[in-house]
């Protein structure tokens, strides 16, 4: 593999997560406090994404599922649109 390549690493433990930051309060409040919870119970599984030895992401696929209604939908859209404009 090259420096450039991307690779996806289960979390096993999130306190590897104690450096890393996205940019949401509540999410990164959540990664730095809950995770190893959610980890732990089962309740998802978590994986880290690396570009060469840089973490660059993280993310996780839950065992169960979340109904968004229409509000719900637009407060992600407005978030994700300013976060856009800041890239």
């Amino acid at each position: 593999m090259g420096m450039n390549s991307l690779t996806i690493r289960q979390i096993e433990d999130a306190t590897s997560l104690a450096n890393f930051h996205c940019g949401i309060e509540a999410m990164d409040d959540f990664i730095h406090s809950g995770l190893n919870d959610s980890i732990r119970n089962h309740y998802c599984n978590s994986y880290s994404v690396h570009l060469g030895s840089e973490l660059v992401a993280m993310f996780a696929l839950s065992f169960d599922s979340l109904e968004l209604d229409s509000d719900s939908l637009e407060e992600m859209a407005e978030g994700l649109r300013i976060k856009m404009r800041f890239v």
